[in-house]
């Protein structure tokens, strides 16, 4: 049998093993950034987008851009800001836009951030993309290619907006979710609307040319 100070023993050690699971373990720098960053939520990646819509499926799809256009798609959604480096001809100034458009982004991005203020606004804000070229015969050009890819009235989903000609929001306002526009032409909207509140995504198109207005674009 046990002696009465050996007993003794025993009960000090489990009251210290006790208190020592019961205090409050310190953590180094170090540990406590880890568990911060398991804190953090990652941003969830879009699924996969579905088939092509429209006409001209198939060309489409035979485009080097279509390979990525899941990943632009996410890139899109999760940043600020991407740049788009590809050869002529790969479908960047035509596809890029449709899919984010198909895609549903900026709509669940405006929902979102409608949903973020006191008020509502007055107008649906956010939806619409606006894709800007050096060039008014390119805003027109690119816009019907566009319209016959989609499968839709010119002014209806897609539109163009140059200098003394303008096919968008032929069913109402901000109705036209794709606009092709010169750069004075975005550049001269900015003035009225400085936030530029229409548009969840601006595509500056042949950026690499570097004019006036394109410049001051990157600014705004």
């Amino acid at each position: 049998p046990a002696s009465a100070g050996e007993k003794k023993k025993k009960r000090k050690k489990k009251k210290k093993r006790r208190d020592n699971e019961e205090a409050p373990v310190a953590k180094s720098p170090s540990k406590l950034a880890t568990a911060e960053e398991e804190k953090v939520e990652i941003t969830p990646r879009l699924p996969p987008p579905g088939p092509l819509k429209g006409t001209l499926t198939k060309e489409r799809s035979n485009l080097p851009v279509y390979q990525h256009r899941a990943d632009i798609c996410n890139l899109v959604s999760n940043n600020d800001v991407v740049l788009v480096v590809a050869e002529t001809g790969s479908g960047k100034s035509t596809q890029i836009p449709a899919y984010i458009h198909e895609s549903g982004i900026l709509t669940t991005a405006a929902k979102a951030a409608i949903a973020s203020l006191p008020k509502p606004p007055k107008q649906k804000c956010g939806r619409s993309i606006c894709v800007t070229q050096p060039r008014r015969v390119a805003a027109i050009t690119l816009a019907k290619r566009v319209c016959e890819e989609i499968n839709c009235t010119p002014g209806t989903i897609v539109g163009h907006r140059v200098r003394f000609d303008d096919t968008t929001d032929i069913r109402g306002g901000n109705t036209t979710k794709i606009i092709y526009a010169t750069d004075g032409m975005l550049l001269r909207e900015a003035i009225s609307d400085p936030l530029l509140q229409r548009y969840g995504l601006i595509v500056l198109d042949e950026a690499h040319e570097r004019s006036l207005q394109t410049d001051v674009l990157f600014g705004v």
